[in-house]
């Protein structure tokens, strides 16, 4: 198929409508499986995958209409990495967590969840056997991390760059953010929602991969999840030391790879893709 020229400043708005389009795909699942099998909206699985194959569809659709003449591993910046930018995902999504959490608290603190979202999300997340915390694991550090970041830094940021890069990261950063709040119908984890959003857009932009956001993404939702899988009654406390410590940390692990963008040979094509 040829792809369909766009003008220029004409794609970042293609990124909002393709997260719009994944987001009814999405919902369009969840209602047939709930008129299949009651109670599956309040399945992890099935909210999981749902939203994983409505961002796989709307991708491939982008990828007909604007990729079609291009590699694959190119259209969705699925590239090597330079070692300094592993590292600079790990650490970043990792010190970033705490800040963005004690954010979201304050958030929370003035408008709180009502006690059947309390309860909903209870079930969501239960992890009462083995095999609960297995699929919670999966479901969070693996698939939804890949998901949302070939997605939005991967296929969305290649459809809007060729406007400009600050035109592109402002397109994904905006998209991905309403895309989380159309999700979770909920304003009380904006901070950690937006705060996440620009470090995982500024790393597909200064790595030109979109391995670094993965490996941020899983390491920053890592800190809360595999501590409570791993240990009994676990409580999430971090002072405010504590959380600027870290955030100070990821930013200036942040700088360092930014400096280093263009210092080093261009990453290669990874050789499994």
């Amino acid at each position: 198929m040829t792809p369909v020229p766009q003008p220029r400043s004409f794609r970042p708005l293609l990124v909002g409508a393709y997260t719009l389009g994944a987001f009814f795909f999405t919902l369009f699942l969840l209602g047939v499986l709930a008129e299949a099998k009651p109670g599956s909206e309040e399945d992890l699985v099935t909210l999981v995958v749902s939203q994983a194959l409505g961002y796989a569809v709307m991708a491939f659709v982008a990828l007909r209409l604007h990729g079609a003449d291009a590699p694959l591993r190119d259209f969705v910046a699925l590239t090597a990495p330079r070692p300094v930018h592993v590292v600079v995902g790990l650490v970043s999504g990792a010190g970033l967590y705490p800040l963005l959490s004690k954010l979201d608290d304050l958030v929370a603190h003035r408008m709180p969840a009502s006690q059947e979202e309390r309860e909903a999300m209870g079930r969501i997340l239960a992890t009462d056997t083995v095999a609960q915390k297995v699929v919670l694991a999966a479901c969070l550090l693996v698939v939804l991390p890949m998901a949302v970041e070939l997605f939005y830094r991967g296929v969305l940021f290649s459809v809007a760059e060729p406007s400009g890069a600050q035109r592109a990261f402002m397109a994904v950063v905006s998209a991905s953010v309403a895309s989380s709040l159309l999700y979770s119908s909920s304003l009380r984890a904006l901070p950690s929602i937006f705060g996440f959003a620009v470090l995982a857009a500024s790393l597909r932009a200064v790595s030109g991969s979109v391995v670094p956001a993965v490996l941020a993404h899983l390491a920053f939702f890592g800190v809360p999840l595999v501590p409570a899988l791993l240990l009994r009654d676990y409580e999430e406390r971090y002072s405010w030391p504590m959380a600027a410590v870290g955030a100070a940390v990821a930013v200036a692990v942040w700088f360092v790879g930014f400096a280093l963008r263009r210092s080093a040979p261009a990453p290669e094509p990874l050789e499994t893709i």
